[in-house]
């Protein structure tokens, strides 16, 4: 669900909290026999100005206190969760605040360890105030970026400061496109312009097993398992991206390694992100993936 989206008495958390607007969202999807999952925003902005209509710090400490807007977090999680459970999803997963380790595209990013303190409580706030409300049985989904450079500033253990506890959490996942952003040793030039093959694609993945990042897939399997909890990838795709060339484009040796790590690893969610916006194209479907698809159509079904 979007977290900057209409305009003036529409925007934010406003937008969010009517029943129109996640009527008009999720209407597509009313009897669908898969349960929905839901990525909801924990910082909400308007679209006029960019500016941000709440933080982490209010949602730790001030969730009860009205805000500048109106109403409080906590009267707007509730409205949320009775809107959610008219329209037929009181059962869905929600990736609350998806991402919130990666860089500065959402207002929810954690920077430090004061930030990762204050998600947690958060998250616990909100997750208290939606199995609250009547008819709801939401799973909850600790939806990470991860694969972020062993460089940077926002170390494990700060990302692990914003885990809200094991009765708060229902599974944990990271997302994996097929991107290559330095890689000089199988491009020449460090990037793959959108093309690839077998032999790079391997190279490649074994650094997304276990390479040069914080969080890997040895971390998810590790951490979810010390956890107790189950885990995969919330976002998983091919990619072309036409601006950068970044992406490994139709890339049927990805979607085998995705197919043999989720396998052996045991795996529970594998959720494909197949859509394009302005920047990149993931459309599986779209004749841009041919032979990605047809890996796809061979392992999945």
């Amino acid at each position: 669900l979007p977290s900057y989206a209409g305009t003036g008495s529409g925007e934010g958390w406003l937008y969010l909290a009517s029943y129109s607007n996640l009527s008009s969202w999720l209407a597509p999807f009313a009897g669908s026999p898969y349960q929905m999952v839901l990525d909801i925003p924990m910082v909400c902005g308007t679209s006029s100005d960019g500016g941000s209509q709440n933080t982490l710090a209010q949602g730790a400490s001030s969730f009860t206190t009205p805000l500048a807007i109106g109403e409080s977090l906590q009267s707007y999680w509730t409205s949320i969760a009775e809107n959610l459970v008219k329209l037929g999803f009181g059962n869905a997963i929600l990736r609350l605040g998806w991402e919130f380790d990666g860089a500065d595209y959402f207002p929810w990013q954690i920077t430090n360890s004061t930030d990762a303190y204050n998600f947690a409580t958060y998250w616990q706030n909100i997750v208290n105030t939606l199995r609250a409300v009547p008819g709801t049985s939401f799973e909850f989904m600790w939806s990470l970026a991860g694969f972020t450079a062993t460089n940077t500033a926002l170390n494990q253990t700060v990302i692990e400061g914003a885990y809200p506890g094991n009765s708060y959490v229902d599974a944990i996942t990271l997302d994996l496109y097929n991107y290559c952003f330095d890689n000089a040793g199988n491009w020449p030039g460090g990037e793959p312009n959108n093309a690839t093959n077998a032999t790079q694609s391997d190279a490649l993945f074994k650094q997304f097993e276990s390479g040069t990042f914080t969080l890997d897939l040895d971390w998810l399997k590790t951490y979810a398992n010390s956890k107790n909890k189950p885990f995969g990838l919330a976002e998983w795709a091919c990619a072309i991206r036409p601006n950068d060339g970044y992406g490994l484009g139709d890339d049927p040796e990805f979607i085998k390694n995705i197919h043999s790590w989720a396998t052996t690893n045991g795996a529970t969610y594998l959720i494909y992100f197949s859509g394009s916006d302005s920047d990149d194209n993931y459309q599986l479907t779209g004749g841009d993936f041919p032979n990605a698809l047809m890996e796809y159509k061979s392992l999945f079904g």
